[in-house]
């Protein structure tokens, strides 16, 4: 089996601690090393080192190598441009497909938190069997523990067990909470950990057939990946098609989708939010990583980085400082920094980015 670790993004609800030159996967979020290493170091026990293939992007090539020394420079796949995951995953599964034809792949993000390595190694053998014996597109999902509202859902046909795999009935975008409540109390909607196993040529085929607006100018990359002229060739490719996730454009559309339950605990570590959910707090309900005092401020994130920061009244609030920049928002609104980061691509302030 091959593993494709998806290191492209830039991490935008995270500012201003992620940018757009070291996005959150290349911080230290939690615990002592970057997302990127953790999960390379939870994948290397399941998948052999040579088997690893890292999606990234020119600026960021150097960080990968730098954070993962052991890892062959042809096993970073350099995208000229972002383009989402479904053509970071197609141009992973044309490389993987040229050196073996019947190669299981599986995807999994960069800055994910995962804890039992047992029941992840597990779930992820499940998924690599459900793929070689349907031939079709396989997803983890994560039994929910509560409504939330910041994750995709997947619905599943319980009813249609088959080796610890079910078929998919639907996929769901981002729920209001009166909607992820109905999704919990239904049973069958479980968290989409946006982790996929595949063969390669499987969801090459998918694309093929959905988009194949994308598919066809990365598919005239197939044999040349060695090539002198490949680096040409690929920015080609990459300027004529569009942007798209690999969610939208073909699971949500594909009628051969299976799920794998993962019992292990999951987070997508997708906000400022989601990291005080996983912190540990003090006796006011605060999470303070670095240097801060404070005054009446409970149920608070403080985040300071080279700054010395000081509250006085705070409640439910995020506080980011770093060496050029601030951010000071409710949690409640931790899903709309990315709003505020789309701002500063417009204004005078891109520098910030």
């Amino acid at each position: 089996m091959y593993a494709v670790i998806i290191a492209g993004g830039r991490g935008e609800r995270f500012w201003p601690a992620s940018r757009s030159h070291k996005p959150k996967q290349f911080l230290n979020m939690v615990g002592k090393i970057t997302m990127l290493r953790a999960t390379y170091d939870r994948i290397i026990k399941i998948v052999p080192a040579e088997n690893i293939i890292v999606v990234t992007n020119k600026i960021l090539s150097k960080r990968v190598q730098d954070l993962i020394p052991e890892l062959k420079s042809r096993n970073i796949l350099i995208e000229p441009k972002a383009r989402n995951t479904a053509p970071a995953i197609g141009l992973a599964a044309l490389y993987i497909r040229d050196i073996d034809a019947n190669a299981v792949m599986a995807v999994f993000p960069a800055d994910h938190v995962i804890r039992n390595q047992t029941k992840f190694a597990q779930a992820v053998k499940r998924a690599r069997k459900t793929a070689e014996r349907t031939d079709g597109l396989v997803t983890i999902g994560i039994t929910p523990k509560g409504p939330e509202t910041a994750y995709g859902y997947i619905q599943a046909i319980l009813t249609q067990e088959n080796q610890g795999s079910y078929k998919v009935r639907a996929f769901a975008e981002k729920p209001t909470y009166g909607t992820a409540k109905r999704f919990i109390k239904s049973g069958d909607f479980f968290w989409n950990s946006g982790m996929f196993i595949w063969k390669a040529s499987a969801i090459l085929r998918e694309m093929e057939e959905n988009i194949p607006e994308i598919y066809e100018p990365l598919a005239k990359l197939s044999g040349h990946f060695n090539s002198k002229g490949f680096a040409a060739k690929l920015k080609k490719a990459f300027s004529v098609i569009r942007a798209t996730s690999i969610d939208y454009a073909v699971m949500e559309v594909s009628q051969n989708v299976h799920m794998v339950i993962g019992e292990f605990e999951w987070n997508d570590l997708g906000s400022w939010e989601a990291l005080y959910s996983l912190s540990r707090k003090d006796k006011q309900g605060n999470v303070i990583d670095g240097d801060a005092i404070t005054i009446d401020t409970t149920n608070t994130l403080i985040k300071a980085s080279g700054k010395f920061v000081a509250t006085i009244g705070l409640k439910n609030m995020i506080v980011v400082a770093t060496d050029d920049a601030f951010l000071v928002a409710p949690r409640d609104k931790a899903q709309e920094i990315k709003d505020m980061v789309e701002s500063l691509k417009k204004g005078s302030f891109k520098k910030y980015l």
